[in-house]
């Protein structure tokens, strides 16, 4: 049998149901998988105890952990005084999820955090701090995550709120999409990250963003993004990303065997 090296799979990526995700993780030899809370099967609302309980089961016995609980907040985030309430509900809920389920992180998608007024500066702070707050009631890390995002305000947000709760959940392809070099956020971010995904893609500028591509492709230097990360400490599993791939199940077999030739066991 395979050998797993610490990498894991964002099951949703797949286009399939939960159960054929991931009984294909295992089948290709990933450690860990990261669960949707706002997929249709495994959302707070859809998923009573009896079927969390359930859902962790399955995962561990197809020798997995559950690394993380992804959620993407749509039409808006934390910056945005017209949704800001909305998201905090279902950022709760999902994190309650993650309880349940024994998941150390939330990983959440907090909008856009690019060129904030101060207004929307403001509405970001109170809303981590309000977060921070609700994770610590449940024991769950809040690991804030952007799709267009400037680091440093990103870093200065997170800590701003001082939390050991509150984290940072780090997507190298996003970043390069965005223009902005994930060497330079994980040095701003230091010991405040606590997830890592591993995605290539070519680099973005303000008026263009850039694409998502297969590993060792694009623009993310894989052996110095591996070593720069090392030295922030224990990020857990390496989750590997393809949200774009016209074939999912490919690419990420694909990628994962670029990676696996990068990591020791």
């Amino acid at each position: 049998m395979q050998q797993r090296k610490d990498i894991g799979i964002r099951v949703s990526d797949l286009r399939m149901d939960t159960k054929r995700g991931l009984r294909f993780a295992s089948d290709n030899h990933f450690s860990a998988v990261e669960v949707a809370a706002d997929n249709q099967e495994t959302t707070p609302e859809r998923l009573s105890g009896t079927g969390r309980t359930h859902l962790a089961r399955l995962v561990r016995g197809q020798g997995m952990n559950l690394a993380s609980i992804s959620l993407d907040s749509l039409g808006g985030g934390i910056s945005d005084r017209a949704q800001v309430d909305r998201i905090i509900t279902q950022v709760d809920s999902s994190l309650k999820l993650a309880a349940d389920m024994a998941v150390p992180v939330l990983s959440h998608d907090v909008g856009e955090l690019f060129g904030l007024e101060q207004s929307q500066h403001d509405c970001a702070r109170e809303a981590l701090a309000e977060l921070s707050a609700r994770a610590d009631r449940v024991g769950t890390i809040y690991a804030v995550r952007s799709r267009a995002c400037d680091p440093d305000t990103v870093d200065q947000l997170v800590r701003m709120v001082g939390s050991s709760s509150v984290k940072i959940s780090l997507d190298p392809g996003s970043l390069l999409m965005a223009g902005f070099n994930p060497l330079d956020a994980i040095t701003t971010y230091g010991d405040k990250v606590v997830l890592a995904y591993v995605r290539d893609a070519t680099r973005g500028t303000p008026d263009r963003a850039g694409q998502e591509i297969d590993l060792g492709g694009g623009q993310l230097d894989l052996s110095a993004y591996l070593a720069v990360l090392s030295a922030c400490g224990p990020v857990g599993p390496k989750i590997l990303r393809r949200e774009y791939a016209s074939n999912p199940c490919l690419a990420l077999v694909t990628d994962r065997e670029v990676l696996d030739s990068r990591l020791a066991f």
